[in-house]
């Protein structure tokens, strides 16, 4: 089978949707299901995978504290495995790619427009 090129965002979301079908046929509860406790379920249950994925990242720096080496590489496996969650919880929630990136980046100009203010501030401080 011929790998799948994926070079943007939307085309990564939209890869990791359609890989991993929510359907009646693998998870059965979803018959009984309809409307908000339906979307709630699939939510959730990608939410479940994430939250798996970030314990299993944390049990490992948690052995590395107590003196075991760290798996760099298992480490970076729990990294993917969560950013394969997000995708997935962006396709259900209706996050674009576009909008995954924009929102993202932002956050981080927030970080560094704070650790800007911050240096600034303490270079009045100490400078006059």
């Amino acid at each position: 089978m011929e790998k799948k090129r994926v070079t943007t965002a939307q085309q990564l979301i939209d890869f990791v949707h359609s890989s991993t079908p929510l359907t009646e046929d693998n998870y059965p509860v979803l018959a009984q299901l309809s409307g908000d406790p339906r979307e709630h379920f699939i939510v959730g249950h990608s939410l479940r995978h994430l939250s798996e994925s970030v314990g299993k990242m944390q049990a490992f720096i948690e052995a590395a504290e107590h003196g075991e080496s760290l798996n760099k590489e298992k480490l970076k496996e729990k990294v993917v495995a969560a950013s394969f969650s997000i995708c997935k919880l962006c396709a259900v929630l209706g996050i674009s790619g576009d909008e995954l990136v924009a929102g993202v980046a932002g956050m981080a100009q927030k970080e560094t427009d704070k650790e800007n203010f911050l240096n600034e501030t303490t270079r009045r401080i100490e400078f006059g």
